[in-house]
């Protein structure tokens, strides 16, 4: 893939532009190649890492299957459902099949859930990052995307959403650049009628 990535970036470059103009035709290039690597390191990649980081907790605890709930859990984190579940059931399973004291299994437990909820922290840090997109915008587009076209899904509503998202603001930024003259006027003529 990276072999056309080049070649396949200038292409899509001028499909931009003649959708748009030579303004902002490379703004939203630019925008949506962004979003999809936002959307790779803030969903894919943190799913990665919260999954690791569970797999060493639940395996450092001794829970029977610790591999099988490691890729359960990645599954959970990329489709963005809470591995807290999966977090419950680790827990469940070290009270009831390890030989661990009360204060090894509490302690473990504790260490459990926390390791699930990783992505919750580091997804609203990582998402909206170098983007000037509100993260919500980009975490909707991903979950809804990833709802109705799966993995590849997640990328494609992202970066929908996004852009559509920039259109419209930068059409109510030029609304509004519209009437602020025609107010001004209206001010201007008020003082002038006032001060005669």
């Amino acid at each position: 893939m990276l072999a056309w990535a080049e070649d396949g970036s200038k292409a899509m470059r001028r499909i931009f532009t003649s959708f748009a103009d030579e303004e902002k035709g490379p703004e939203l290039h630019n925008l949506t190649t962004a979003t999809i690597r936002q959307v790779a390191v803030g969903v894919i990649g943190i799913a990665f890492l919260t999954a690791t980081i569970f797999g060493a907790v639940i395996a450092l605890a001794g829970v029977p299957a610790a591999a099988l709930l490691t890729v359960v859990a990645l599954v959970f984190a990329i489709t963005q459902l809470p591995v807290t579940i999966i977090a419950i059931v680790a827990v469940a399973m070290l009270w009831s099949n390890t030989d661990g004291s009360t204060v090894h299994n509490a302690i473990f437990s504790v260490l459990i859930i926390a390791a699930s909820l990783v992505d919750n922290i580091l997804k609203p840090m990582v998402l909206g990052r170098g983007l000037s997109v509100p993260m919500p915008v980009v975490l909707i587009g991903a979950i809804g995307g990833m709802m109705s076209g799966g993995i590849l899904g997640m990328f494609i509503g992202a970066a929908f959403l996004t852009a559509g998202y920039q259109v419209f603001m930068k059409w109510v930024e030029a609304e509004n650049e519209k009437g602020q003259p025609k107010e001004k006027a209206k001010l201007e003529d008020k003082e002038t009628s006032a001060t005669s």
